[in-house]
């Protein structure tokens, strides 16, 4: 069976990822160092996939797990998490996000070139673009120290398919939530905040300026693109996205109202606060569907979705 190494693995789009492709490979995955062992357990237990903690910011250790599992693809899900407000430790950005996947990378030079390799990208490296529909042939204008870390890396696997000839693919991921989002983003705010509701607890939460747009999609729409390129090691980078512009404001309200709730009975809503996310791109996603990709969900579809895996919490 093809092996396969997920840096990440516990968070959405690792745990999204595994559930898609747990029947097709033999599954491994690297954590922080400072994960909990017993999280670490229940989700082997759950997934059968085998987990180890390692320092992916420093080269030895990647180059010894690689050399120790012989992966025959590397998914690279492991980075900073905080886009918008990374300035206070600009080093730890580029650390998580350039460092890991740079070192994965010299170790597949060093180990076997013949290692697939997918590297979890962001439209931010777009942010400050005057394209409004962005294509993987559209200009960088990166945007935040996130943006500019994830243009650097998708800039050094260029140059290392052509200087090693590597195989590898960046998925160049606009917006996307799921149930498995960490609790700081504003969909799992509201979609946990709701399911209590609907559990009869009264709660009420604060939010600040929504009114901005994003490209959103379901981050399982994402990860069976991500399948699709890694079963086919595709040589060649991808836009992932929805390709509609929905108004945050506007996404918080759907969570209420598609469950015939009221949005300002549970919101204490503040417009005035200024947010530095003013950008407002979609994404093009054409040349993914040209390989066979087709997404299931719309962003209704997706609010509902993360409600009901509340409710089954």
């Amino acid at each position: 069976m093809i092996k396969i190494l997920i840096t990440g693995p516990l968070g959405q789009d690792g745990i999204l990822l595994t559930e898609i492709i747990q029947e097709d490979y033999e599954l491994h995955g690297v954590c922080r160092m400072m994960t909990p062992i017993e999280r670490l357990k229940e989700h082997n237990k759950k997934f059968n996939i085998n987990l180890c903690l390692s320092e992916l910011s420093d080269f030895n250790y990647v180059n010894q797990l690689i050399k120790t599992i012989k992966p025959d693809v590397v998914v690279n899900f492991a980075g900073e998490t905080d886009v918008i407000n990374p300035w206070e430790d600009t080093y730890r950005t580029f650390e998580h996000n350039y460092i890991i996947p740079s070192n994965i990378l010299n170790s597949i030079v060093k180990q076997n070139k013949d290692i697939f390799f997918f590297q979890a990208s962001s439209s931010l490296m777009y942010g400050r673009s005057n394209e409004k529909i962005i294509t993987e042939e559209s200009k960088t204008s990166p945007m935040y120290p996130y943006g500019i870390s994830k243009l650097a890396v998708h800039n050094l696997m260029s140059e290392y398919r052509i200087k090693y000839g590597i195989k590898c693919s960046s998925g160049i991921f606009f917006n996307h939530e799921s149930y498995y989002r960490s609790d700081k983003f504003v969909s799992k705010k509201i979609s946990s905040l709701v399911g209590q509701i609907i559990k009869g607890e009264n709660k009420k939460i604060k939010l600040y300026g929504l009114n901005f747009n994003r490209d959103i999609s379901h981050a399982k729409d994402f990860m069976s693109g991500v399948k699709l390129i890694i079963d086919n090691k595709i040589n060649d980078d991808f836009v992932f996205s929805s390709g509609v512009s929905t108004n945050m404001f506007e996404f918080a309200k759907k969570f209420f109202t598609l469950h015939n709730l009221n949005f300002y009975d549970y919101i204490d809503y503040e417009e005035s606060k200024n947010l530095s996310i003013d950008y407002n791109i979609i994404g093009n996603n054409f040349k993914l569907k040209s390989i066979g990709w087709e997404p299931k969900y719309n962003v209704d579809e997706l609010i509902i979705d993360m409600i009901k895996k509340e409710l089954k919490k």
